[in-house]
């Protein structure tokens, strides 16, 4: 199975942002709509799961919220309402304002040998990295790709960037 993320800003967020919101919705599903299709051409046997703005890892809702979520499994929300005195809980807003970033992530037995160099997840694209928005066709062409080279055992470290993260140039 592969699972590809895609974190988007989907709110209009005017107080904070400038930019049409409509653009991050238009290209989420072309890049989705690519990465179906480059998949399935590219590697049949697997099993494709595109998730747009999975809950962040490990992180509760804060109070309901859609976009802001308190890290830890055992986060006391109770504890720090407001008008109880107590220290705010530290936050993480998620999706990012501004983001566009897709990672992809595989299975263990995904690439069954070991000198492929393939990491269990990888950055595809980071708008907030790149400033640019992604051309949707030759990113899912090159994820494909990449995956079709480890799937054949191929070594494809070359591929990612040595930035502290496995992401794509």
């Amino acid at each position: 199975d592969v699972t590809v993320d895609i974190e988007v800003q989907l709110e209009d967020n005017s107080f904070h942002t400038t930019y049409a919101v409509d653009k991050y919705k238009t290209y989420a599903t072309q890049v989705e709509a690519a990465l179906r299709g480059s998949l399935q051409d590219e590697v049949p046997e697997a099993y494709v799961e595109v998730r747009t703005n999975p809950r962040p890892k490990g992180c509760k809702d804060y109070f309901g919220s859609s976009t802001w979520f308190v890290p830890g499994k055992k986060a006391d929300l109770a504890a720090t309402a407001p008008g109880t005195g107590a220290r705010p809980p530290k936050l993480l807003r998620y999706p990012r304002l501004g983001a566009f970033e897709v990672t992809i992530r595989t299975p263990p037995d995904f690439a069954p040998h070991s000198n492929t160099h393939l990491p269990a997840s990888f950055e595809a694209f980071s708008k907030l990295k790149s400033h640019k928005w992604p051309n949707p066709e030759r990113l899912a062409t090159e994820v494909a790709g990449i995956l079709r080279q480890a799937k054949d055992g191929e070594d494809v470290g070359g591929s990612f960037c040595r930035d502290g993260q496995d992401s794509m140039p």
